[in-house]
């Protein structure tokens, strides 16, 4: 059966299907799961000022709600009680106005250059690859996604401190965060139901230099020669890309429901680490995307059209 059309996919407040294989992909048994688009979020914020907290880099519900409740209405009360912010939270803060504002695909080519020059720098034939609604096609958004492997297994791991000192030096780091990959069975990480922070990754902000003929405001206000822009480094090894590469890509929703089916339908966990039998006690080894789309004897979606 041909794929659905990706107009159909993208329409708000419909039932989008994925052509699912009953029996595997051996049978001829066909059905649908239906994919809720434009769902409504799973929390409701109660006030214009919790909304506004949760857009600041580093704060989610409960803390905006946590301020909302002491007395805190807007970004300059934040501004006058610095003791109450994270570093990443100070950052995010600083740099309100640029991360607000959305970044347009032109920018993401310009960033994925940046970021493979240093990664071809620090180890040779690693590769760079966008993930995210990026990769699904949007031409803009709030933030980038980039994962990086190596063919070699093993040779990425430890990578990013090296990266991110190296974009440093061209000062290009407004703000970073490390967090070291959980080494371990690939089996157990596979069972874990959000385990995509087991892999090392940096949340960073970047300057991004604008080009020269950009000017924003006409010339009684000239344009700010840089932008702070938001950027997550994720390094993956290479038998587990292609897995990394399904989860980061989203969207969020639909990967919700693949998993759920995996689980539901097939018996099998499904993250961003791999797909495991718990009855057989092995993983899957797969080389691309589509095999993992086949082991779940499912028809191949293109990042395109998975905007549910």
């Amino acid at each position: 059966m041909p794929a659905r059309p990706r107009d159909d996919l993208m329409r708000p407040v419909r039932k989008a299907a994925v052509v699912l294989s009953s029996d595997g992909p051996c049978t001829g048994h066909q059905r649908h799961l239906p994919l809720a688009v434009g769902a409504l979020p799973l929390t409701t914020l109660c006030s214009s000022s919790e909304q506004l907290f949760t857009q600041i880099f580093g704060v989610g519900v409960r803390t905006a709600d946590q301020w909302y409740q002491e007395g805190l209405r807007t970004l300059d009360d934040l501004r006058e009680q610095p003791q109450r912010l994270t570093k990443q939270q100070k950052a995010g803060l600083q740099h309100y106005q640029d991360l607000s504002a959305l970044i347009l695909r032109s920018e993401v080519e310009a960033l994925q250059q940046v970021v493979e020059a240093a990664v071809g720098q620090v180890l040779p034939g690693a590769t760079v690859t966008l993930a995210g609604g990026f990769r699904r096609g949007k031409l803009q958004g709030h933030d980038v996604d980039f994962l990086i492997t190596h063919p070699q297994e093993g040779l990425e791991a430890g990578l990013l401190p090296s990266v991110i000192c190296c974009l440093e030096k061209q000062g290009l780091v407004l703000y970073h965060q490390h967090q070291r990959g959980q080494q371990g069975d690939p089996t157990h990480l596979a069972q874990k139901p959000h385990a995509m922070d087991a892999f090392e990754m940096s949340l960073c902000i970047f300057r991004l230099p604008r080009p020269p003929e950009a000017a924003v405001g006409g010339p009684r206000e000239p344009c700010p020669p840089w932008k702070a822009v938001r950027v997550d480094l994720v390094v993956t090894p290479i038998s587990q890309f292609p897995f990394a590469l399904l989860g980061w890509t989203g969207s969020k929703h639909f990967e919700r429901e693949l998993r759920r089916f995996s689980r539901k339908e097939r018996g099998l966990w499904l993250n961003s680490h791999g797909l495991f039998d718990s009855e057989q006690k092995m993983p899957f080894h797969v080389a691309s995307e589509e095999d993992i789309f086949g082991l779940l004897g499912l028809e191949y979606l293109p990042p395109e059209q998975r905007n549910a």
